[in-house]
């Protein structure tokens, strides 16, 4: 997830709670960047990510390694 004016991607875990489980609603983990994110775009198989920045960058993430191009 990101928000416009926002620099950082970030991964929820979608899970439902138990009953009686308190549900707490943080990232589980954020990817930052240098500048905003202005869009962002998922591969049919889902493994890349890309992300467009507002200083014209367009970085490249390989979701199952958390490695960036």
């Amino acid at each position: 997830v990101w928000w416009s004016d926002s620099p950082h991607i970030c991964h929820y875990v979608l899970i439902k709670p138990g009953k009686g489980e308190n549900l707490e609603v943080k990232p589980e983990y954020v990817w930052p960047f240098t500048s905003n994110i202005i869009c962002s775009s998922v591969s049919p198989c889902t493994t890349y990510l890309a992300v467009g920045l507002t200083n014209g960058n367009i970085v490249l993430w390989n979701r199952q390694l958390g490695l960036h191009k």
